[in-house]
């Protein structure tokens, strides 16, 4: 039986409108990375908007597709591949005019996506968000078939 890729993605990951702004955001997220004069602050603060904002950021690009994307997995990793795309972003800073290296940019990076991923794990296990239930853990129990050479 043939699948489209279509109908395979949304069956598979969430709904449009949340998809959308995810995907914005990673678009957002890398053009401000590397636009010259994208900062927020000022280049010498150390823990200012700018890092604000890049954990948030994080946040919720790790938090959508980890809490909402139909399959758990699918989910989680695309959500833990947030921190490698931070740090390639700010290490790709490097070779952008008037952009700079920082590691503190990657500490917001990752403390975003580990916030997020964190939060979205305890809202998927309690509000079963991403179409499944939990496993039950009733016990299963085989019915007997009548006919099978046994006794009544």
């Amino acid at each position: 039986m043939k699948t489209n890729l279509k109908s395979w993605l949304y069956a598979n990951l969430i709904s449009r409108p949340l998809l959308f702004s995810w995907w914005a955001g990673i678009v957002f997220v890398v053009l401000i990375s590397i636009l010259p004069h994208g900062s927020l602050t000022a280049e010498d603060s150390v823990m200012g908007v700018d890092k604000l904002a890049r954990a948030g950021l994080f946040f919720f690009l790790a938090f959508i597709p980890a809490a909402f994307f139909t399959s758990g997995k699918l989910g989680l990793c695309v959500a833990t591949s947030m921190a490698p795309l931070g740090f390639l972003l700010e290490l790709a800073q490097k070779y952008f005019p008037e952009r700079h290296f920082s590691a503190e940019d990657i500490i917001a990076n990752n403390i975003g996506t580990v916030v997020g991923l964190g939060l979205a794990l305890l809202i998927r296990f309690f509000f079963y968000t991403g179409g499944h239930h939990r496993f039950s853990f009733k016990k299963l129990v085989r019915k007997k078939r009548s006919g099978s050479g046994e006794k009544k």
